[in-house]
């Protein structure tokens, strides 16, 4: 039996996600990446056994989208929480979902309470 608890983070920035990933080891987390909404929605409708996802504040929603050339959307957290949304009804199961971002005050009020 496997006892790592699989997270996914979608991060736009790959060294976010380098930079806590051992850390997360230390702790029995076994924590997955995408780097675009795109990827998380095809890690959570392939990948079994996820529990929860860390979702960075403002990032890249589509896969061909690059880090660094202001493509970063304000709309991406709403837009990542409405797809983890549609695939929990889809699949009936519920993902605990954390907001990571250094600009939180962008986004008091706007992120459901649900989450």
């Amino acid at each position: 039996m496997n006892s790592e608890i699989k997270i996914l983070m979608i991060d736009d920035i790959e060294s976010v996600y380098q930079s806590l990933k051992n850390d997360a080891i230390d702790y029995g987390i076994d924590l997955m990446y995408a780097r675009t909404t795109d990827q998380a929605e095809e890690i959570l409708t392939s990948s079994i056994g996820v529990v929860g996802v860390i979702v960075d504040g403002k990032g890249l929603i589509r896969r061909e989208e690059k880090s660094g050339q202001g493509k970063e959307r304000d709309s991406f957290l709403m837009e990542t929480i409405r797809r983890i949304d549609f695939i929990e009804k889809e699949n009936k199961t519920y993902y605990a979902k954390c907001v990571f971002t250094a600009h939180y005050d962008r986004f008091v009020g706007l992120v459901p309470e649900n989450i």
